[in-house]
Parts: C-alpha cells; sequence; structure tokens
C-alpha cells in the first residue's frame, strides 16, 4: 500500500483509500499531534463535526467504517479484528506511526482490538461508552433497540422518539444538536447490509481475555445518563486499573486513567492509577465533553 501525505489542500475534505477490497472514506483535519477517531454502528465521519471544531490544536483522522457513510460494504462477515485492520491500513498509508485512538461504542471495540493487534500505533486509547463485548454486562434492551436499529437513520419521527434512549435526556434541551445529529443521519444513511455487518462484528466480539493487559494509558468515559453503556458497566472492565477507579457523576461523564508502565504494578498488585476530575457533561453532549478527556496531559 502506497503511504500518503496529504497536502494542505486535502486536509478538510474527505478522501478514500482501498484496502481489502474495500474502497474506505477517511479524513484529516488541522495540524498537531494525531488523533484517530472511530465512531460506533452506523456512523459516519459527519459525526465528529461537534468534537472536530473544539480540537485545532490536534490533527484529527476521521473514518467511515466499511458498511457505513460511504465506505464500501464488506462481503460476508467481516469481524471487528477486519476492522481494525482496516484502521491501521489506514495510518499506513498516511505514513502515521502512531497517535492517540479514541473509540466511541462499536467504535471503542475496534480501538481496543487495534491497541492489541498494533500496540505501538497507539499512544493513549480514550475508550467512551463503550465495553468489552461478549461477556460483559447486558444492555437494556430497550437502549439496544433504539441504537442498533437502522430505522432511526431513514424516519425522522423513530430519531426524535428515541434519541433520549440513544443520547439521554439532556439531548432534549439541546434542540440545535439534535438536528444537527438528524441531518447527519439523513444525508450518511448505512446500508441495511453494512449495519448488519457492524452487528454481527460487535456481538461476536469480545476483549475481556486481554483488555488488562494493553500496555499504553487508558482513557475510560461515560456518561452517567447513558442508557446503553451505564458508568456501572462501563466500570466493569476486566481490567482491573479501570475497574478500580472508576466514579460516578450524576449528569456528568466520569473519566478513569491508567499510568501504568508496561510491566510495572502496585504494591497492592493492581496498576496505578488516578483519576481525572469528572468532565462537566450529559452524554447528550458527550463529543462536546470530550474535549477535556483527550488533551494529552489526561493520560501523561
Amino acid at each position: 500500500m502506497q503511504k500518503k501525505t496529504p497536502s494542505a489542500s486535502t486536509l478538510e475534505e474527505p478522501q478514500f483509500m482501498k484496502t481489502a477490497g474495500l474502497r474506505v472514506r477517511y479524513r484529516v483535519r488541522g495540524d498537531g499531534p494525531a488523533l484517530l477517531m472511530i465512531n460506533g454502528i452506523g456512523l459516519p465521519l459527519e459525526f465528529w463535526r461537534p468534537l472536530e471544531a473544539r480540537l485545532g490544536r490536534f490533527r484529527t483522522i476521521t473514518v467511515d467504517p466499511p458498511g457505513s457513510g460511504h465506505s464500501s460494504v464488506p462481503r460476508g462477515r467481516f469481524g471487528v479484528r477486519e476492522h481494525a485492520g482496516v484502521i491501521d491500513d489506514l495510518l499506513e498509508h498516511l505514513g502515521i506511526d502512531s497517535a492517540g485512538v479514541l473509540g466511541l461504542a462499536f467504535g471503542g471495540m475496534v480501538a481496543q482490538e487495534l491497541a492489541r493487534r498494533s500496540p505501538g500505533r497507539v499512544e493513549r486509547l480514550a475508550l467512551a461508552s463503550t465495553n468489552c463485548g461478549l461477556g460483559g454486562m447486558p444492555s437494556p434492551p430497550r437502549a439496544l433497540t433504539a441504537v442498533f436499529n437502522p430505522v432511526s437513520f431513514y424516519s425522522p419521527a423513530y430519531f426524535r422518539k428515541v434519541a433520549p434512549l440513544i443520547y439521554g435526556e439532556g439531548i432534549v434541551d439541546d434542540p440545535a444538536l439534535l438536528d444537527e445529529h438528524l441531518e447527519i443521519r439523513r444525508d450518511c444513511r448505512p446500508s441495511l447490509r453494512g449495519h448488519v455487518v457492524q452487528l454481527r462484528a460487535a456481538f461476536e466480539w469480545t476483549s475481556r481475555p486481554w483488555l488488562r493487559h494493553l500496555p499504553m494509558p487508558v482513557l475510560v468515559i461515560a456518561g452517567s445518563d447513558d442508557r446503553l453503556v451505564p458508568t456501572v458497566k462501563a466500570g466493569s472492565s476486566p481490567r482491573p486499573s479501570l475497574t478500580a477507579a472508576w466514579r460516578s457523576s450524576t449528569g456528568a461523564a466520569t473519566c478513569a486513567c491508567s499510568r501504568r508502565p508496561p510491566g510495572r504494578r502496585s504494591s497492592s498488585g493492581t496498576s496505578s492509577m488516578r483519576t481525572e476530575p469528572a468532565v462537566p457533561c450529559d452524554t447528550a453532549h458527550l463529543f462536546h465533553g470530550l474535549r477535556a478527556c483527550v488533551q494529552p496531559r489526561a493520560c501523561q
């Protein structure tokens, strides 16, 4: 695969690359430390716009995972490992040796797999509203239906009805943000087959056997009104360092940051930890509040 260094004229516009027989859409914006952001099921790279606008000091890399947005839909089974392979190829394509990685929901699963597959690629790992897959605590069925039902991309009325289940009740208080998400869903609908491919990948995957052994600093973020991944679930990660420092703050996202260097343990046998202050944002504004969590100082 030929490496590519985007010129200033191409930084703002989405580009395409070919890998694994797929055409994958991505976008690079800004200058500074590289920050790769991977989104949830069915969500195109445009969903990062509210956060990207606040990340002027970073070089952000966003992508339509296979089956989302304008990327190709894989033929047959395409698991989380294969999704991570595509992301790895994207960084290689861009000539980026390593980057901070932020994964949201399904993107958090892909980010974990990327960190296991290519730990040298991931300088720091931020996991937002996600879990370890199989073996984790189950999500409430109503919230699962709202998030995974592709009808939310095709029916504005249905999306407005289930938005509080997807983003938390706070979304109702920000109609501008709700309208922006509705517009993106309307303009970048996933194919039904692509939606199913990602759903299947999520339900067949787990990081429980190895998540605790990831060597890089890890930041875990959750919203207390997140119906799909409640804080008690996000804090049930099998990696002891993530579980030990988990705190809940009503109406706010909570961050736990691992500072364990590879191979070092505290005297108690668990990883040394520090817990970042709660981010003052509810789940509806997670995209905005993440800015406070992905600054390099958060996991130094």
